[in-house]
């Protein structure tokens, strides 16, 4: 979760933040996390819609899976230089590519359209 790279301040803050966790929510949802993988391959071919993800660059992206349980198609879009937390560790960055994504849909793009017809008149 953590790289060698990894700011000793965004160590510090996620080491603290674990610490400092609620209990019971850690120990409730601890097993989730290593079944996740289940849900997911389940629910992902059932997805009518493409799947954007923004993904960090320091764990490679299994795209032979994207391909297999995502017929809808995916865009990946990595992180350069980030560790798990990219919200920390590159915030800008992570809402510049949230950005891109949301102004891409189709209905972004159509809404932009609509709005630009109705100003030219």
């Amino acid at each position: 979760m953590l790289t060698p790279k990894t700011p000793s301040a965004i160590t510090d803050r996620v080491i603290k933040d674990y610490r400092n966790a609620f209990e019971p929510m850690g120990v409730e949802t601890m097993p989730q996390i290593f079944e996740i993988y289940k849900v997911q391959k389940e629910l992902l071919p059932k997805l009518k819609f493409k799947l954007h993800l923004v993904n960090v660059d320091y764990i490679p992206t299994n795209e032979e899976l994207l391909k297999k349980y995502v017929p809808a198609g995916y865009d990946v879009f990595y992180m350069k230089g980030t560790c798990h937390f990219p919200m920390l560790e590159s915030p800008a960055e992570l809402n510049r590519l949230l950005q891109q994504i949301i102004d891409n849909l189709p209905v972004a793009r159509s809404f932009k359209q609509d709005h630009h017809t109705a100003t030219t008149f």
